[in-house]
């Protein structure tokens, strides 16, 4: 094999691992964006079942810390 023949396997196998790299950042990005999508429908599904269970349409119930004495609100 000539210098020549060495630098193109060379390249081609550099473009491999490019691609490689390249295949695994925008599959990460894609789970990302699920779990994303995923959280932000629990956060509404948090807020809905808050809402509730608080007794107040507007959400403005103070939330005691176990622990706390009864007049101790956060």
């Amino acid at each position: 094999m000539t210098f020549v023949h060495w630098m193109q396997a060379i390249w081609f196998v550099s473009l491999l691992v490019v691609w490689a790299q390249i295949y695994k950042v925008a599959r990460a990005r894609k789970m990302l964006n699920q779990q994303s999508e995923r959280l932000q429908q629990l956060i509404l599904l948090l807020e809905e079942t808050i809402q509730r269970n608080s007794g107040d349409q507007d959400g403005t119930t103070p939330i005691q810390r176990p622990g706390l004495r009864d007049n101790q609100t956060l």
